[in-house]
């Protein structure tokens, strides 16, 4: 099964009418699918460990209100589904969701994981970083970020910038990579630990800052 947008955006209004959500899930196969769907709130905690909760501010059109839907599609069908927003309107700042959608029959059952972010109309991420990194060993790094904004900020915007005297670390590949697939909710610190190409003299005082890409 495929659903497309992995990930969607809804901006709410104190006022207005109620904020949708559309995604298409399709069976690729050819033979039908059973599948359910849940939609749990989204958080995380420093280290990037995240926790599901239920919720009712998202519901499934049509589906009596419940917070996990089951269904069947056909071979090669095409399902829209409508996520609608029936939470708090006068949030202040974005509240992050999961929809998974996951195969209730057959020996290997797929699960897909799709991000839905509610915000309202002005808010915006403000990564922040006090300067100061920790060497843990002489190869690892230990920063600190904390996004003081309202949304969510993916690292891949920024380029994480290690210095001590005029020397600055180049960091691993592998940890470049990882950096980029990372995402700081709104409101959440988040503690990364980045791999250096070189060993970091113990008695260096390392100084880390952020650059955005353009």
């Amino acid at each position: 099964m495929h659903l497309s947008p992995m990930e969607r955006e809804l901006v709410i209004f104190p006022a207005g009418p109620i904020g949708e959500i559309k995604l298409h899930l399709q069976n690729m196969e050819s033979e039908p699918r059973s599948f359910k769907i849940e939609v749990l709130k989204r958080s995380e905690d420093e280290n990037g460990v995240e926790r599901r909760t239920k919720t009712s501010d998202l519901t499934l059109a049509a589906a009596d209100a419940s917070p996990v839907v089951s269904s069947r599609i056909g071979p090669g069908e095409v399902r829209e589904l409508t996520l609608r927003y029936t939470g708090n309107r006068g949030i202040l700042s974005e509240q992050a969701y999961r929809l998974i959608v996951t195969e209730t029959a057959g020996a290997l059952r797929m699960k897909i994981v799709a991000s839905i972010y509610v915000r309202p109309e002005q808010a915006k991420a403000d990564l922040q970083t006090d300067g100061h990194a920790q060497r843990l060993t002489a190869n690892r790094i230990q920063v600190v970020l904390h996004n003081k904004g309202k949304a969510h900020q993916r690292l891949d915007g920024y380029v994480p910038v290690l210095r001590f005297s005029e020397t600055n670390v180049q960091l691993k590949s592998e940890t470049l990579a990882a950096w980029d697939k990372e995402n700081v909710l709104s409101g959440m610190k988040r503690t990364l630990r980045l791999d250096a190409e070189t060993p970091v003299p113990q008695d260096a005082k390392l100084v880390f800052s952020l650059v955005r890409r353009h």
